[in-house]
């Protein structure tokens, strides 16, 4: 039991643990009860419990009756750890048992909190659940980003790029996190690769994907590829949803190209 638990790096529900660790009770043994081990476990000091814990950015409010549980770290520490971890395989069914009760519970509508909204993307990597790590990835870098902590997010992208197939938005938070950090030739790089695939991008995902292009282009020298972006893509999507201040900042930026081209 301590060994599954030790899968999991934040607190989960106290009524989880007991359907993941259901098949360790051998068959016709109905005296014991995995449910009256995680007490014992608590009261032997391996076990943190945290009562009447209300979900944060949520209405919902747990009671003692479905706490939340870890495993104290100190156990599976040291050159020989007083509890094993689970084996990769038995790792992997943990999480991809777990994921779907811990999205319900987390997520909220994408506003749960930072460090479970780390671990749920980090247990869809290791169940191979690419939908969710997606939606994770997406929502977890988007943070990063608006909270100008560009390091942590390239840190966070670099790994995830190849496990979540390259997706667009994570290419895209990639390429700016690396232009906050300096880094233009990668930068320059991740914005290569993601133009053929800009159209899978959401339409204001898509504006700021533009501006990224249009900018390396400039930087670059290439100033009629980077005008032809600015009008044939960015303005257009940004009049048709609506964002007249992308379409002035647009129209700002083709001036001063024209102004660097002597027009």
């Amino acid at each position: 039991l301590l060994s599954r638990l030790l899968v999991f790096e934040e607190p989960i529900p106290e009524s989880l643990v007991a359907q993941l660790c259901a098949d360790l009770v051998p068959p016709h043994t109905p005296q014991v009860d995995v449910a009256a081990l995680l007490p014992r476990c608590v009261a032997l000091g391996l076990v943190d419990r945290y009562t009447n814990a209300r979900v944060p950015n949520s209405s919902v409010t747990t009671g003692a009756a479905d706490a939340d549980v870890r495993v104290v770290r100190q156990v599976s520490r040291g050159d020989r750890p007083l509890i094993p971890a689970a084996s990769h395989d038995e790792s992997i069914r943990m999480a991809a048992q777990a994921l779907p009760a811990l999205d319900e519970r987390w997520w909220d509508g994408g506003r749960g909190p930072e460090p479970q909204l780390a671990e749920l993307t980090r247990l869809a990597v290791l169940a191979s659940d690419q939908a969710r790590l997606t939606r994770f990835a997406r929502e977890l870098a988007w943070r990063l980003m608006d909270a100008h902590r560009a390091k942590e997010c390239l840190e966070l992208l670099t790994p995830l790029l190849d496990v979540s197939n390259r997706e667009p938005m994570l290419l895209l938070y990639a390429a700016r996190s690396a232009e906050q950090l300096g880094d233009g030739a990668r930068c320059d790089t991740l914005m290569r690769e993601l133009s053929p695939r800009k159209d899978e991008l959401p339409p204001v995902d898509r504006i700021s994907g533009g501006w990224h292009e249009a900018w390396m282009l400039q930087r670059g020298g290439q100033l009629g590829e980077a005008l032809a972006i600015l009008r044939d893509d960015v303005i257009p999507t940004a009049r048709n949803n609506q964002q007249d201040r992308d379409v002035a900042l647009a129209h700002g930026q083709i001036a001063d190209i024209l102004h660097a081209r002597g027009l």
